[in-house]
């Protein structure tokens, strides 16, 4: 499989976009490690001095590991994820697949949020299609109007608190705690 990398270089805003673009119609899976400050790798290959961050048609997953993303995460066209840094967090939903966490600037594109072992705060304001996992610690998700989680909505361990919007709200549970 090849790819090419996408160097984009603006004198006056010293932008940089790393993007992984298929020369062939073959879409590979990519593996974003954020390990520093606009830093990290993707399939094994280290970059750094990188603002944006875009995935590819496939399956990408970008793992904050103490790392930071000054302007924005764009997913691409697949099935994509965010898995957060083992912190504290606090994650933006503000349209759809798109927002914030702490630590990226933005996001978009994304259709999986997945907080790590610290507590995530989830502010959930517009629609995720796929699944929204708070990961271990105590979490708490923050439903702010009638928004739809294509995927699922889990606590997973800890002590975890779900806050649903002020309008009527159909709610379905499928299992317990």
């Amino acid at each position: 499989v090849f790819c090419i990398f996408f160097f984009n270089d603006t004198a006056t805003t010293e932008i940089y976009t790393l993007s992984l673009h298929d020369a062939l119609p073959i879409y590979v899976v990519s593996n974003w490690s954020i390990t520093g400050n606009n830093a990290g790798n993707v399939n094994g290959t280290n970059f750094s001095g990188f603002n944006n961050l875009t995935g590819n048609a496939s399956a990408d997953t970008f793992t904050l590991s103490t790392g930071s993303i000054s302007g924005s995460i764009d997913g691409g066209s697949g099935n994509d994820t965010i898995l957060g840094d083992n912190i504290n967090t606090t994650w933006n939903v503000l349209s759809t697949d798109a927002g914030n966490l702490s630590n990226v600037n933005a996001f978009l594109n994304i259709d999986n949020l997945l907080g790590g072992n610290a507590v995530d705060i989830i502010n959930v304001a517009s629609n995720v299609s796929g699944t929204v996992d708070g990961g271990g610690g105590d979490d708490i998700f923050n439903l702010n109007g009638l928004v739809s989680i294509g995927g699922s909505l889990t606590g997973n361990s800890g002590s975890d608190t779900i806050n649903g919007p002020t309008q009527n709200s159909n709610w379905l549970v499928s299992a317990a705690d």
